[in-house]
Parts: structure tokens; sequence; C-alpha cells
């Protein structure tokens, strides 16, 4: 039997797998159609609640400490590292820590909104567990280094809540790669006491 449903923002009839199932619902399905439902979820920011929660969930945290009204906004902006706008068809809106969280540990890293900047997915992946100062370092094709200083100026400057002088910023250049090769010093340190035991 072919089965269809109306669905109750649209108002047409369509077959019953254009509809979410709905155990609670007296005929199984939702009255809400998917291509509706879509439109509904974007326009009240579920969507941004739920890639919140999910990365949330796969960082190990039980409640995002970065609210999806933030996400939200990062999603309107351009890639910090690429400069690419997170808004253009194609491109793949994701949210960067700065100090990255990586397999369990924070280097330095916290899932709150000043370490969580814009970035397009390439450039996300290509960062991976990277040191944003790494990543701008290694990979000069995709990180273009004109926008290292505006990075460093919008990162430093919302962890101290002002605006960096020049000076500044170039000081702030040195004392992240600085820090980026002792945490990864540190690292080999540690590779190589627990390979002795």
């Amino acid at each position: 039997m072919y089965k269809k449903l109306t669905c109750r923002i649209c108002n047409e009839t369509k077959a019953i797998e254009l509809f979410r199932r709905d155990a609670k619902d007296k005929n199984g399905y939702q009255n809400i159609c998917r291509s509706c439902r879509s439109e509904h979820r974007r326009v009240n920011g579920e969507i941004y609640r739920v890639r919140a929660n999910a990365y949330a969930k796969r960082a190990g945290d039980k409640i995002p400490l970065v609210p999806w009204e933030y996400i939200a906004k990062l999603f309107e902006q351009d890639c910090v590292f690429c400069g690419v706008s997170l808004k253009d068809e194609g491109v793949i809106a994701t949210c960067d820590h700065v100090f990255p969280l990586k397999d369990g540990k924070a280097y330095g890293g916290a899932n709150i909104p000043v370490n969580v900047l814009p970035a397009c997915k390439k450039c996300n992946d290509k960062k991976n567990g990277l040191f944003a100062i790494e990543a701008f370092d290694k990979y000069p094709d995709r990180f273009k280094p004109e926008l290292l200083r505006p990075f460093v100026q919008r990162f430093i400057g919302g962890l101290i809540g002002r605006k960096l002088t020049d000076i500044e910023v170039e000081q702030m250049i040195g004392h992240l790669r600085d820090e980026a090769v002792e945490v990864r010093r540190n690292e080999a340190k540690q590779k190589a006491v627990q390979s002795a035991v």
C-alpha cells in the first residue's frame, strides 16, 4: 500500500518516505515533510545547536561551552586562515580551536568562545592537531601569510579584551611560535621516556 501524507507547513500531499518517522505520532510519522523541516531548523538555528552538541560530545564535554548563537555568528564570517567567505556556496563552515583539543588532551585549548574561530573545512582539516601558528608556517599556500597578523590581532585581542599594537602583534607571533616549539619538544621527551620504560 502506497501511503501519502499532507505536510502541515507547505500543505502538499507527498509520499510517506518524505516524512520522518515519529513513534509518538498516531500514524507513526511527523506531519512536516523533510524539506519544510530542514528549512524550519535552518531558520530557527537548531542545526547550529545540533552541531554544537555533537562537537561537544566528540570532544568529551557534556555541555558545550561555546553557545550555538556564537557558532551561528562565526558561520556568517570569513575563514581566519584562507579568507574565504563561509557563506559561499560549496564552502563548509566549521569552528576551529586555535589551541587544539586532541585525543582528549587540551594543548592549552579549551572549548570556550575565545579559543574558537571561524574556519572553512579545508583549512580545519589541514590544521588538524597543529597549533594555528604551526599551520601558518607549514602550509603557506593554504594558510595565507597576509592573514597571520589579523588572525593574531583577533585571537590575542579576544583573549586580553583589547586591540593590540603592531609591535605587540609581532611579539605575540614570536611567543606563539616559541610556545608551539616548547610543547612539541615536551611531547618528544614524554614519548622518549615512555618508549624507554
